[in-house]
């Protein structure tokens, strides 16, 4: 008879590929208010929850979650933390439909990480991140209908 308290808990990947992203939310919730004290802890799971969010269409949210790490980042003086946060900002920014503020929050989220120390693996991870943000959002930014445009091209025929 096998040991139910060998089973290991899903992971956050399983619950939402089960179809359960509510319950992988209130886990990242939860971790959360374990995590009260250690900045490192709250960035990765605040950043996992603004993906989520994002992916949920909870945008108000999800927003709330990136200014929550861009405060923890300044509280924190890290690079590393201001560069993750500014590319959760850029991802809300970019399904928000805001493509200038995600252009300019991922170049920013660049600027950063290109000032950070050199030679550090998750230094060069987290440049590589904020270089493909950049990417992401100068092809969102060249597809958006230009500014004073009338709307939506009518439908021919």
């Amino acid at each position: 008879m096998d040991d139910i308290s060998s089973t290991p808990p899903p992971t956050l990947a399983d619950l939402v590929a089960r179809g359960e992203p509510g319950q992988a939310l209130r886990a990242l919730t939860d971790a959360l208010t374990y995590a009260a004290g250690r900045a490192d802890e709250r960035i990765a799971l605040l950043e996992l929850r603004v993906g989520l969010l994002v992916r949920l269409g909870q945008l108000a949210r999800a927003e709330g979650d990136a200014q929550a790490m861009l405060t923890l980042a300044a509280r924190a003086h890290r690079g590393a933390y201001r560069v993750r946060a500014l590319c959760a900002l850029s991802l809300v920014q970019q399904q928000r439909g805001q493509p200038e503020a995600a252009f300019r929050s991922a170049s920013e989220a660049a600027s950063c990480a290109a000032r950070m120390r050199e030679g550090d693996e998750r230094n060069r991870w987290i440049t590589l991140a904020a270089q493909r943000r950049v990417a992401a959002a100068q092809r969102i930014s060249a597809a958006a209908p230009q500014a004073g445009a009338a709307g939506p091209p009518l439908p021919v025929g």
